[in-house]
């Protein structure tokens, strides 16, 4: 159901839009259209994810994650996925007319009487057991790197099991996207491997046919430190850490404004990421650090800030706008998010060319985020991130980090 749902919203969206037959669209219409999304939602989807998801848009098989799916249901003018589900849900229903005759109420009540009855005996006569994967193999070699491009290996054994089982890699490229499809595993070959580019940890999952997680390993490509990227259109530019680097500050525009490989006039983002062992745990930590955006005043449109804060098993990330785009302010944890266009996130707004501080803090299953010294943000948090191995800084933009600590609690 939530599949057909979802090819019903692609295809409301092509109408939207009006560029046309889908077949007829070009990189540019699919850009437009991640350019329309995050204007109007705040929620960043990549070209990729975009292109992937209407070109496999009659043969679906795996839902997008929850942030893709709200963004797409608010870029129709809806409150988020599940109110999209609602409303289609509840659309065209009608009432049963109220003079029907006795024989044929009688007649459906006998049915139903039936149906139940032929279920009961059935789960009497076959009641359900939970499935035992106990005995499938499912181990990984060459997990942990610090390089890129680089190939992990996937050993299984899927022993008496005859259904289809899957790999969902969960490759997220630098621009946050998801591109991987799960791999379909065949039996009798017993090895799968698959080729990152991005450094990141990432979770390797063993599916069965119903998209139930079965088995889990996790992949761990790290960086020696600080790292720093600028990426405009499909160029990805390293910037060395001498150029970047300054102390316990992490500040590249001075260099990017004499490297003369980007334009400045186009959109641009700046990374800064720290991936590895900090030996802290993300039930109790604070983060804190200082942000100055360099936003383009010949580029009019919402840019943002972000920082992403990666565990082994959840990702917090938050994303402030340059003021006069508050609405598009967001707060994400794992699959639990908070929007501006759904609720005031108006303080988490941040100022272009000023020094903002931030305080990011989970203690006792509860987050908080401070600017400048004021609470600005605090919930009650149903999911753990788990061990953190990582935090990202992005800029659509140009931007400085002063003094970034992690700290445990």
């Amino acid at each position: 159901m939530d599949l057909e749902l979802l090819k019903t919203c692609l295809l409301e969206i092509e109408k939207k839009v009006n560029f046309g037959p889908r077949e007829t669209w070009t990189n540019n219409e699919f850009q437009k259209l991640s350019e329309q999304i995050f204007t109007q939602t705040g929620i960043q989807i990549s070209t990729s994810t975009i292109r992937r998801l209407f070109d496999k848009r009659e043969e679906l098989v795996n839902n997008p994650q929850k942030e893709t799916k709200n963004a797409l249901a608010i870029f129709l003018g809806y409150q988020n996925w599940a109110d999209y589900q609602t409303k289609k849900m509840n659309k065209g229903t009608s009432r049963a007319p109220k003079n029907l005759s006795k024989l044929r109420s009688i007649l459906l009540y006998s049915l139903g009487a039936i149906s139940i009855i032929g279920l009961l005996l059935f789960m009497l006569l076959h009641p359900f057991t939970k499935p035992n994967y106990s005995d499938i193999l499912f181990e990984g070699s060459l997990l942990v790197s610090n390089e890129v491009p680089h190939t992990v290996i996937v050993h299984y054994n899927l022993g008496k099991h005859h259904q289809p089982f899957y790999i969902n890699w969960n490759d997220i490229p630098l621009d946050g996207s998801l591109t991987s499809e799960p791999t379909k595993l065949e039996k009798q070959k017993g090895i799968a491997t698959y080729t990152y580019f991005n450094k990141r940890s990432y979770n390797i999952i063993l599916l069965n046919d119903k998209g139930d997680s079965i088995k889990l390993l996790n992949s761990n490509i790290r960086t020696q430190g600080w790292e720093c990227y600028l990426m405009q259109e499909n160029q990805l530019i390293a910037i060395d850490s001498l150029n970047f680097k300054q102390g316990n500050n992490l500040d590249a525009t001075h260099y990017i404004s004499t490297i003369g490989r980007i334009d400045p006039e186009q959109d641009y983002r700046l990374f800064y990421r720290n991936l590895g062992q900090f030996n802290v745990d993300g039930s109790n930590f604070h983060l804190t650090f200082n942000v100055t955006p360099q936003f383009s005043k010949k580029i009019i449109q919402c840019h943002h800030f972000q920082v992403e804060i990666s565990g082994l098993k959840n990702l917090l990330i938050l994303t402030a706008m340059q003021e006069g785009c508050e609405n598009k302010n967001n707060v994400l944890i794992g699959s639990d998010s908070f929007l501006g266009n759904e609720m005031d996130l108006s303080q988490l707004a941040i100022k272009n060319n000023e020094i903002t501080a931030f305080e990011i803090k989970i203690k006792n299953k509860h987050l908080s985020i401070s600017k400048n010294g004021n609470l600005v943000f605090e919930s009650k948090l149903k999911l753990e991130l788990g061990e953190l191995d990582g935090i990202r800084f992005e800029f659509k933009g140009n931007g400085q980090i002063e003094n970034p600590l992690l700290k445990q609690l």
